[in-house]
């Protein structure tokens, strides 16, 4: 049974399919994706200075040819508020961390999600989700935190 889906001008989107995406070698996808991030993400150097911390959420999507991409607001669906009004689709949303002390600056905020894209982008090709057989694109939304040791 698959639900939450959305229609995109090019295709179907799915949240939820029989089948997610795994690694190349058939592993979990999202314990290597966490590990590929965290080994390959750069602490931005001007956020080091400043000591800001942040969490950033990247969403990203497999697609049926088992690529990862960063959508467009506009393959998104609208997420409506609890007013019913429809609000834009943040690609790239950032948070700051509950034990941070130092508040991140707009510049860094803007390096933290620059970071998160650059090196979700570098994913390499994914074994593509499934639904009854066939291969079909699958969105995620992934954190990556941003924290000083």
């Amino acid at each position: 049974e698959v639900d939450e889906t959305l229609k995109s001008a090019e295709e179907q989107v799915y949240y939820q399919v029989d089948e997610m995406p795994t690694w190349a070698d058939g592993s979990d996808m999202v314990e290597k994706v966490r590990t590929f991030i965290f080994t390959n993400l750069t602490y931005p150097e001007s956020a080091k200075l400043n000591g800001a911390e942040g969490k950033v959420f990247i969403q990203f999507i497999v697609d049926k040819h088992g690529k990862v991409t960063i959508p467009s607001p506009d393959q998104l669906p609208p997420e409506l508020s609890e007013d019913g009004k429809e609000q834009d689709v943040v690609v790239v949303a950032y948070r700051p961390l509950e034990s941070s002390e130092t508040e991140a600056s707009m510049e860094d905020i803007q390096a933290f999600k620059d970071e998160g894209r650059r090196v979700v982008e570098m994913i390499p090709d994914l074994i593509p989700g499934k639904v009854d057989g066939k291969p079909v694109s699958v969105i995620y939304t992934f954190p990556i935190v941003f924290k000083l040791q």
